[in-house]
């Protein structure tokens, strides 16, 4: 099925709007509000002079903004280009002159960093910059005449005119294993596509051929409820596409705030949410979390079916404390 994730979780809304599309720290997210704050991202970028095909950049960790942002990005059909939010302002500056987004956002956390690379780039630097709010703001200066993320939400509504198409596109960079940092590009349409397979069987469903059976699935009360939480960054291509089919059937993504990881938060976390779901990134991340979990009073509660990664394999050690403490 080669389809737009907006179509879909914009019909979600409209049908089902009390359910919950994410959950980060205290804030819940119903589809209606991931659908209304996403219009109103969406027409201030537009107002800023982001249109269909332009990029624009995330220098941002797991956040619910992420993918409201990414929500924003694809109703205009424009291109998402995550970037590492532990690179330097040089870093960034250069993989911004490689993707040219016309605005970016970054983290309040990488504020000085972020400053840096619009110094650096001058007139060539994207022409809206927008911080995302977190605990740990250092006191330096940001970039010049960046916008809040609450600013973003204050502009006109994008309405949606009609169906969305399939053929936007999404930049994932490389880490630079064979060089400098590279643009993998996806076509929304095609990702959609090959992730089918990803999305409906692990549930026990067969892939949906149109727009109007996916809706059905998203919608009905008899579709499984997947709740992700995702370990790994969004910046690594298993996160955000596992975190995108679980807001294609209808589920939850359940955003762990901390730009580390925090083994025992996540923990306490996975259990309260009742997460179905987790994506982690080999054994750098599901050891601490497998160890957090065999030590948690409540693992008895712990309602994960299943544990992706991607990259690297788990250890066959690790696999089986996997199974032990979610069996």
């Amino acid at each position: 099925m080669r389809e737009n994730h907006a179509n879909i979780w914009q019909q979600i809304a409209r049908t089902r709007p009390e359910k919950i599309a994410l959950v980060s720290g205290d804030r819940r997210y119903t589809y209606e509000e991931f659908e209304q704050l996403a219009e109103k991202a969406a027409g201030t970028l537009s107002s800023h002079g982001v249109r269909s095909g332009d990029a624009v950049g995330f220098y941002l960790h797991n956040t619910a903004e992420f993918l409201i942002a990414f929500y924003a990005c694809l109703k205009l059909g424009a291109t998402p280009a995550p970037m590492n939010y532990r690179y330097r302002g040089a870093e960034v500056a250069e993989l911004v002159q490689t993707s040219q987004p016309k605005a970016m956002l970054y983290r309040a956390a990488s504020r000085e960093e972020a400053a840096e690379a619009q110094r650096l780039l001058d007139e060539s630097a994207p022409a809206l910059w927008v911080e995302i709010d977190d605990d740990s703001a250092p006191q330096g200066r940001g970039p010049e005449g960046a916008i809040s993320f609450d600013e973003l939400l204050q502009g006109p509504r994008h309405e949606d005119s009609g169906p969305i198409s399939p053929d936007g596109e999404l930049y994932i960079f490389t880490g630079g294993t064979t060089g400098r940092p590279k643009a993998v590009v996806w076509e929304i349409g095609g990702l959609m596509d090959i992730q089918g397979s990803s999305t409906y069987p692990p549930i026990g469903l067969d892939i949906p051929e149109t727009l109007e059976q996916a809706v059905g699935i998203a919608t009905s009360e008899s579709t499984p409820q997947v709740n992700t939480l995702p370990l790994a960054p969004f910046i690594h291509a298993t996160a955000l596409f596992m975190s995108t089919n679980t807001l294609n059937v209808g589920g939850t993504v359940v955003v762990n705030p901390n730009a580390s990881l925090d083994a025992r938060a996540a923990a306490d976390l996975a259990i309260r949410e009742h997460v179905t779901q987790l994506i982690v990134a080999y054994d750098a991340v599901a050891l601490p979390a497998v160890e957090a979990f065999e030590e948690h009073p409540d693992r008895d509660e712990l309602a994960v079916q299943s544990v992706l990664s991607s990259g690297m394999r788990f250890s066959d050690e690790t696999k089986a404390r996997l199974h032990r403490v979610a069996p």
